[in-house]
């Protein structure tokens, strides 16, 4: 048993679904291709072009209690850098409360010295460490699993003694 209106809804269905669904021309193919080439590089640029630099001043961010959720710091002390950052963020405060027990994860993957610039640099680490003892932290830990030697990453790289001489306990 046929009924009119169900094939008449059918049919206008089947056209409207037509629409949708055309061949995707060589054209449309390009431009999909180029917004998506467009927004991977978009998402390489460096951090300036996401981030609110320092000099920028205080911005309320949405959702957060700090200033800003992300800041660019430069100049060439290193451990200088560390805490101006923390403090546009909100300060060590802000993620630290008393009493925790805090791990600082540098990257400390190749056996190579703070001069390769293949690991984070110790002064970064050092600062971290001291930043989060005075917000209050009970203890510090740094630790990584390095893609080299443990020891000698460790050694090599300086985190381990800079994070030392700041109080943090170190392990592999």
């Amino acid at each position: 048993m046929r009924v009119p209106h169900i094939d008449a809804i059918s049919r206008s269905l089947a056209r409207f679904t037509e629409r949708l669904i055309k061949p995707v021309t060589r054209l449309t193919f390009v431009k999909v291709c180029m917004t998506v080439i467009a927004a991977a590089a978009a998402s390489m640029l460096p951090g300036r072009a996401f981030a609110l630099k320092l000099e920028a001043g205080p911005r309320k961010s949405r959702g957060t209690k700090g200033l800003h959720d992300l800041v660019e710091v430069t100049g060439p002390d290193p451990s200088l850098n560390v805490k101006r950052a923390v403090n546009a963020m909100g300060g060590m405060g802000r993620f630290v409360k008393k009493g925790d027990i805090v791990l600082v994860k540098p990257n400390m993957a190749w056996d190579r010295t703070p001069e390769q610039a293949g690991n984070t640099d110790p002064d970064v680490v050092g600062a971290l460490v001291e930043l989060c003892y005075e917000a209050g932290a009970k203890k510090v830990k740094v630790f990584d699993g390095p893609c080299n030697e443990e020891k000698r990453v460790y050694a090599a790289s300086g985190i381990a003694d800079a994070a030392k001489l700041k109080g943090a306990d170190v392990f592999f």
